[in-house]
Order: structure tokens, then C-alpha cells, then sequence
């Protein structure tokens, strides 16, 4: 199920390990791993809801590769690799919030919703659509039980 859009929303996300390149789906499971392992070597802990972000999508040896920013909120400041970088805080504020309640291949649906209603409302996005995982699935099973949030941050009239 796909939500009502609330305005006035805020995603604040601290002490975050952050991702960006071009990646295919595989190769964003490999980020992740990555990461993992970057918590691991400092003994950190995810410490909150994991967000990511896609800038474009463009098809390279035909298959769909993203510019992604991933966002891992961590319990402490760590060093980073050449890979990721460390930021103290990731803030979307005036931002559009859309919950999806099930399966996150809702997206496309929710997203059109979140642009119509931009649309509609003659408004300005500030921030690439940002999807947060609130309730994640671990297995097959689960995906129906996902909780995904979508922020996007809005230009002051």
C-alpha cells in the first residue's frame, strides 16, 4: 500500500558512512559488503535506518547501472577507505515524506505519485528522491512486510 504524501518532513541522519558512484545492481550488493567490512576492521555499528539515493540511471553494456549515494548512519566516527567517505551529518529538511507498506517494487507506482503531486503543487525538489528501508525483509518471505520511506527535499517558496 502506498501512503498519503506528508509535507514538512525531516530526514536527519549522523556520524554517516556514504557511497556515491556508478553502479549496477550487483555491484550495489558489493557496496554493501564493502561497508560491512569498513564497520567491522573499526568495530562500528549501524545505528540507524539505512538511506539510498539514485542520481540517474543510464544503460551501460546493457544492463541498467545507477549513480547511487548510499547513506549508513554508525554509532561512531570511523576511518574510511578510497571508497567511501565519512560525513558527521546527512540533513534533508522541507522535504516530502511517502510511506510504502509492502514490497518495494511499489516504488515506481509511489514515486509517480510523489511527482504528480510536486507537480500539482507547483513545487521545486531541492534533493534526489531518498529511499529509507524502516522495516527490511530477510527473506523472500518477509518482502511483503517491507516499510520504505521516501524523502524528498523541497525548495522554500
Amino acid at each position: 500500500m502506498i501512503g498519503e504524501v506528508i509535507t514538512n518532513q525531516e530526514l536527519e541522519l549522523n556520524n554517516v558512512l556514504h557511497y556515491n558512484g556508478w553502479v549496477t545492481q550487483q555491484q550495489m550488493n558489493e557496496v554493501f559488503a564493502k561497508a560491512d567490512e569498513l564497520m567491522n576492521k573499526h568495530q562500528a555499528k549501524n545505528n540507524g535506518l539505512v538511506a539510498t539515493a539514485t542520481r540517474a540511471v543510464k544503460m551501460r553494456d546493457g544492463q541498467p547501472t545507477m549513480n547511487l549515494d548510499v547513506f549508513i548512519p554508525l554509532d561512531k566516527e570511523i576511518a574510511v577507505s578510497n571508497d567511501f567517505d565519512f560525513m558527521k551529518q546527512v540533513k534533508i529538511e522541507n522535504a516530502l515524506k511517502l510511506r510504502i507498506d509492502g514490497s518495494p517494487q511499489q516504488a515506481e507506482l509511489a514515486m509517480q505519485k510523489l511527482n504528480e503531486y510536486i507537480i500539482t503543487n507547483s513545487l521545486q525538489p531541492s534533493t534526489p528522491a531518498c529511499m529509507v528501508t524502516v522495516k527490511g525483509a530477510t527473506t523472500p518471505l518477509e518482502i511483503d512486510n517491507m516499510i520504505t520511506d521516501i524523502y524528498v527535499g523541497i525548495m522554500n517558496n
